[in-house]
């Protein structure tokens, strides 16, 4: 009985702490606030909680929540996100972590200084259960704070042989025999050109194997010093214990490529620090599954030879609004051309939800240049009605 009254107390000072405003209640600094922020942004509703104005939103057909201080100062901005939608590598370590546990919040925060980053509240599973903790990882998916119940490691000797199960048996979409079948066919076409990688740092094992080693270390020591130290700086704070790190000079931005945990990166940053975008390169078994579907549902057969997740920076985006810059998947995937050997290759960009938004038909440059369009019987009729469907 004590507990219910008490729980009763407690709602009822919630609703009396959170309440509803009409926008003539609140403060014309707290307007232009808003506004600095998030400029011609539409106000759902407000509400005065704890003495602060807080303003429902949306941008770019996302809602969020804008905290407001009653002087006007933008505090914090919080955005629900589903869980397909977080980064796999937040996925992958909350389920490899916390088995018996449940998702209660996600939420991507933004906060001045760019600092930005996702929020998890998890929750152990069942009733009344009072055992829970909170996560906080960069934009990356780096884990950087968590409140939640101490992870019990494994037995040293069982722990690669709970990695190896984990891995096989968190797949986003469990394949058919048919699906089996069509990825041991392909394995038995003409060879794929491997992805080029982005080349890294030389490791300790590679240090002093040969001179093209020693003369690749120097190149990337020369390219690292040529990198401003405000964007240092910045990739320090957002990318910090990172493994393997290079950088490149992209037009008059920096971009660097590093691994950490089970992806490898890429991170764009403007010449004053500004971070532009960030780019997760998947796992081609284990991509997006609106992605896996979209490629199952229009290709008989293929082979996904680069996948990659684009997120641009919220607070550049707002800097630059007339760029329309928007999140975005990118894929290559190898088919097979009949009466050539050499595969065709074809890029698809898929929007920030996994809807198809371009598809870019192409050949390698051996096959290219004897290519006749009044010749073509390479593709099946149901690839020739993809093909016309996609440029209308």
């Amino acid at each position: 009985m004590r507990t219910k009254i008490l729980f009763f107390l407690i709602l009822l000072s919630a609703n009396v702490l959170a309440q509803k405003i009409n926008e003539e209640q609140v403060p014309k600094d707290v307007l232009i606030g808003l506004e600095t922020i998030y400029p011609d942004v539409k106000v759902k509703s407000w509400e005065m909680i704890d003495g602060n104005y807080y303003a429902s939103i949306k941008i770019d057909g996302q809602s969020g929540k804008a905290e407001i201080s009653p002087n006007g100062k933008w505090l914090s901005t919080k955005f629900p996100v589903g869980e397909k939608e977080l980064p796999s590598s937040i996925i992958k370590y909350f389920y490899d972590n916390y088995p018996g546990f449940k998702i209660v919040i996600s939420q991507n925060i933004e906060e001045p200084d760019d600092n930005n980053f996702y929020y998890l509240k998890i929750q152990k599973k069942g009733l009344n259960q009072d055992e829970d903790g909170e996560l906080f990882f960069d934009l990356a998916g780096n884990l950087t704070k968590s409140t939640a119940p101490e992870i019990v490691k494994p037995d040293s000797k069982n722990e690669s042989a709970k990695k190896d199960d984990f891995f096989e048996e968190d797949k986003p979409v469990k394949k058919s025999n048919k699906r089996i079948e069509k990825e041991e066919e392909i394995e038995e076409e003409a060879d794929v050109k491997p992805i080029k990688k982005a080349k890294v740092a030389p490791t300790s094992k590679s240090v002093g194997s040969s001179k093209k080693s020693r003369k690749d270390e120097e190149s990337d020591n020369s390219s690292n010093a040529d990198v401003p130290g405000t964007v240092k700086k910045m990739f320090d704070k957002k990318f910090p214990r990172t493994e393997d790190v290079s950088w490149e000079q992209v037009d008059s931005n920096y971009v660097a490529t590093f691994f950490f945990r089970i992806n490898d990166q890429k991170a764009e940053f403007a010449p004053d620090g500004k971070l532009v975008s960030t780019t997760t390169i998947m796992d081609p078994k284990n991509i997006f599954r609106p992605l896996e579907n979209y490629l199952i549902k229009k290709y008989k057969k293929y082979k996904i030879v680069k996948a990659e997740k684009i997120l641009y920076d919220r607070m550049y985006q707002k800097l630059f609004p007339e760029k329309k810059l928007k999140n975005y998947y990118y894929v290559e995937i190898s088919l097979k051309v009949k009466g050539s050997k050499v595969p065709q290759i074809n890029k698809l960009w898929f929007d920030g939800v996994g809807a198809i938004d371009k598809v870019e038909e192409g050949y390698n440059e051996d096959e290219e240049s004897n290519y006749d369009d009044s010749e073509d019987d390479s593709s099946s009729k149901h690839d020739k009605k993809f093909k016309n469907e996609t440029e209308e």
